[in-house]
């Protein structure tokens, strides 16, 4: 049995997959701590804000891009869930 080797198209669109699911699992989380009383969105959202405003700075333009539409995110207004 021969071994197929993965694509870069495919690991492109494989690391695209991840990061999307795990960007939604962290929407659900903040937004069932927030709905527990535990944290405030608004909150987490200005931490990520300063967060990538310093990754710009020190590190990666790109990976500020993506924590700060993380943010842009974390700021929509979503109907409640049930935590």
């Amino acid at each position: 049995m021969s071994k197929q080797e993965t694509t870069p198209d495919e690991m492109l669109e494989t690391a695209a997959i991840i990061h999307s699911a795990t960007t939604a699992i962290l929407l659900a989380l903040t937004k069932t701590l927030e709905e527990a009383g535990v944290m405030r969105a608004e909150h987490f959202e200005a931490n990520v804000r300063m967060l990538a405003a310093r990754t710009a700075r020190e590190k990666s333009t790109s990976m500020a891009a993506v924590m700060l539409d993380f943010a842009d995110q974390l700021n929509r207004d979503e109907p409640e869930g049930s935590a």
